[in-house]
């Protein structure tokens, strides 16, 4: 039989037992009338530019096939392949010998033509002389005057040829017309060249540089519609940033020069030339590029992060609104692009209303919630 002191112990047992299921039914309780905690924002107008990606590739502003005009035999190449060339540099030089001798024959010819052309003026003078002394016939004077002219014509003749000659001579030093980055050499020392065969070299002009992108037909008609409704503006003059295919964006800016005036018809999409500054050469003809393009400028837009968007089961946008009393309230919106990670909303969220970004499966009907500031850099790095 159990004696007095092990009763007493049982008893006091039963009893902190009982004391401790009792605080922890209280602390759960507790727990269970908690204000779920949510993050929200305020939604705030702002004046937001959309952009468009466009995916395009590089090209020169001036290509320049470098051919020789006169034919010959390579005797110097006098640049360095990949080089920076001047506008007028020499770039081959042609044996010269067989244009410098026919310069020569043709200086000779002119010199010769020069004398006959001083003896008929000579005998030009003569006969208008003797014509005026009515002491020769007058057939004569007119062979006198026709000889002059003749020796005239032979020495225009002959200087014309001279100076073809010497332009030939020139050619034989083959020179790049524009400024710009050559190729490799095409030819080499030894080769024997004709004229209008095929380049020695190509010379392309890369300080500034072309990006041709497409544009869908239906986003530029899209845009145009906002811009006469009054929702958004037209950009202007803002810049294009280029980006690599990566996403990278490259030193340089852009410009839109213009947009073809006929779509195309097997894509439907309209093609945009931008000029784009390209000092250092870091775009090089060929490569792929990414165009952002300004589409628009939304003035008194809202945006809300893409955090704060859940879908219903039709798959319409929704977010929780929190009600003055801290409740919230599940709302549908209507979204426009996308801008960062935030979407812009174009209807159903007016400025001034706060809406809950992270925590919004909390938000039961009637329920209270506890707000707290949302912070967008935070979470944008962390996504």
């Amino acid at each position: 039989m159990p004696n007095k002191t092990t009763v007493l112990i049982a008893v006091f047992t039963a009893a902190l037992l009982l004391a401790g299921c009792k605080e922890q039914s209280e602390t759960a309780a507790d727990q269970a009338t908690e204000a779920p905690t949510v993050s929200v924002v305020t939604a705030e107008a702002e004046t937001v530019t959309v952009y468009d990606d466009l995916a395009g590739r590089i090209s020169a502003d001036r290509t320049v096939e470098i051919r020789p005009q006169v034919g010959g035999i390579i005797l110097r190449r006098l640049f360095d392949e990949g080089a920076e060339v001047e506008a007028g540099q020499v770039l081959f030089k042609i044996d010269p010998a067989t244009f410098e001798a026919d310069v020569a024959a043709a200086e000779a010819v002119l010199t010769r033509t020069n004398a006959e052309l001083i003896n008929a003026e000579a005998k030009h003078t003569r006969a208008l002389a003797l014509s005026r002394a009515r002491a020769s016939p007058e057939s004569a004077t007119e062979d006198a005057i026709a000889a002059l002219a003749q020796a005239k014509a032979n020495v225009a003749q002959a200087q014309a040829n001279l100076d073809r000659r010497r332009l030939e001579l020139s050619h034989a030093a083959v020179r790049s017309p524009i400024k710009g980055r050559i190729g490799a050499a095409l030819v080499n020392e030894g080769a024997l060249v004709t004229s209008g065969a095929g380049p020695l070299a190509i010379v392309q002009q890369i300080d500034v540089v072309y990006a041709d992108v497409q544009q869908p037909l239906s986003v530029r008609e899209s845009l145009n519609a906002l811009i006469a409704s009054g929702t958004a503006a037209d950009p202007g003059d803002l810049p294009v940033e280029i980006l690599s295919p990566l996403g990278t964006p490259y030193p340089v800016s852009g410009r839109i020069m213009f947009a073809n005036s006929a779509v195309d018809r097997g894509t439907g999409n309209i093609g945009i030339r931008i000029e784009i500054t390209n000092p250092d050469g870091v775009l090089l003809p060929g490569m792929f590029i990414r165009a952002r393009l300004p589409r628009a400028t939304y003035n008194g837009a809202v945006l809300v992060p893409q955090a704060a968007v859940r879908r219903d089961a039709t798959g319409h946008a929704q977010i929780v609104v929190l009600n003055e009393d801290r409740t919230g309230s599940l709302r549908r919106i209507e979204l426009g692009p996308l801008v960062g990670h935030r979407y812009l909303v174009t209807a159903g969220l007016t400025a001034g209303e706060t809406f809950v970004v992270l925590g919004g499966d909390r938000a039961a009907e009637g329920v209270v919630l506890t707000p707290i500031p949302y912070r967008q850099e935070t979470a944008e790095a962390a996504h």
